[in-house]
Parts: C-alpha cells; structure tokens; sequence
C-alpha cells in the first residue's frame, strides 16, 4: 500500500502521516523498489489506532504512551487505565466551564416571572455581579 492509499483508508491526509513518522507514532515505513513508503495492514491498524484515539481527544503525549502500550505484551491495563482517567477527567474539566456559564442564566430565567414587575431577577443579578453597568 503507497501513502496515498494508506491515507484513504484511515481518512487523513498523506501529510497528517509523514507526520505521525516523524514525531514517532509511526515507524518508518518500509520503501518499495521505486522508493515510496510501502505500507502493510498491520500499518493500517497503527494509523487508525492513531486516529481514533486522536478522536478522542488525546494528546500526542498520551497518544505515544498508548501506541508504546498497545506495543508491549506486557502492559499491564491499570497503566492504559490511568491515561483514560486522566483523558476523561480533562473533559470534565473543560465541559464545566461552559455547562455553568450556560446554567447560569437558566437558573436566572427560572426565577423570572415576566409578570411586568418592575424588579427583575436576571438584572438584578447582573448589576450585583457587576457585570451590567450604572447605565443600562
């Protein structure tokens, strides 16, 4: 299999694969007579193995510890645990953020009657955060 074909089979680019050699999440691939990257299946289950966990969000870092994993027999799956734990645990913290950025005005809307009250919940809240200036 050439780059080309190796690339549309895992759905990246030719490029995104020279780059994955030369940071060492691929080997080397072996050349053919004519002097392209000749690549085999097992090549194939690397680089969408690759892929997949890039998917996932991992980092190049973990993405090389996990490939080293899935490379050495004697891994133990406490050790590809401990990556995953970590991975989701970076999710949460980013999904926080903006889940209570996002609840906060639904809690605020919640309290809104839209009775014509002259008082209202949403700014009142806002001027005490003082995120609504003296004149609006």
């Amino acid at each position: 299999m050439n780059t080309v074909w190796l690339a549309d089979q895992a759905g990246v680019t030719a490029k995104t694969i020279r780059r994955h050699e030369t940071i060492g999440l691929m080997p080397e691939p072996v050349r053919a007579d004519n002097g392209y990257r000749d690549y085999d299946d097992k090549d194939l289950r690397l680089l969408n193995f690759i892929v997949r966990a890039r998917t996932l969000d991992f980092g190049l870092g973990d993405v090389k510890a996990l490939v080293a994993l899935r490379r050495d027999r004697g891994a133990t799956d406490e050790r590809v645990e401990v990556l995953a734990i970590k991975r989701r645990n970076e999710l949460d913290d980013r999904i926080r953020g903006p889940r209570s950025i996002r609840d906060a005005p639904t809690d605020l809307i919640e309290r809104c009657r839209a009775d014509g009250r002259p008082d209202c919940p949403v700014l009142e809240n806002l001027a005490k955060s003082g995120l609504l200036s003296a004149h609006g």
